[in-house]
């Protein structure tokens, strides 16, 4: 205790406890940022496995690109 009256000890005691605070959510948030990005990369490879094995989104694909082209050969004739 260099200062026992000032309160300067306690006041460093509650910004340690407050910056270790700040530390943990940010570690938190920065965890679940990096879970998260793992979930959309695996699933970003699963649509590319799938649309190169001719799975069934790249039959929906394939129809949705079939219907897009259809409509924009409607829009033509005007």
């Amino acid at each position: 205790m260099f200062w026992p009256d000032t309160g300067i000890e306690a006041f460093c005691k509650e910004y340690n406890n407050r910056l270790n605070a700040l530390h943990r959510e940010q570690n938190a948030a920065r965890n679940s940022f990096i879970t998260e990005q793992g979930k959309l990369t695996r699933e970003k490879e699963k649509i590319v496995q799938s649309i190169c094995d001719g799975g069934e989104l790249a039959e929906m694909l394939k129809d949705r690109a079939v219907f897009a082209q259809t409509v924009s050969k409607s829009w033509d004739i005007f």
